[in-house]
């Protein structure tokens, strides 16, 4: 069952550990687990490993959830780490907040229509 705690969990050990190969499938497939995973997700954007933090902070922005806005932040105007493929950590934490800012204005629409 999609979306149940086993769902999460797995999601997760394989996001950690980097098991599945394509791992933006994954850090969007985290993002689905609002509000649950922000406080994971936001102690991924600590971790040594640039790649970590970089998905960490890509996940964070596609839940939409405000709280993870000063860690985005953050990571764009501090964070100079550099994953594996040559990904900016700052540069995914700018695209973040775009999608987060997005994803806002949207509930915002819907809301204002509703």
């Amino acid at each position: 069952m999609i979306g149940n705690d086993a769902a999460l969990a797995a999601l997760w050990d394989a996001f950690e550990h980097r098991t599945f190969f394509r791992i933006g499938y994954l850090a969007s497939a985290l993002a689905t687990f609002t509000p649950e995973v922000i406080p994971a997700l936001l102690g991924a954007t600590e971790s040594d490993d640039p790649d970590m933090r970089y998905w960490a902070a890509v996940a964070l922005g596609s839940t939409g959830d405000e709280s993870a806005v000063p860690t985005l932040e953050r990571l764009m105007a501090d964070d100079k780490g550099v994953t594996v493929f040559d990904g900016w950590v700052s540069v995914a934490a700018k695209k973040a907040l775009r999608t987060q800012r997005r994803i806002q204005a949207a509930i915002a629409a819907r809301d204002s229509t509703g």
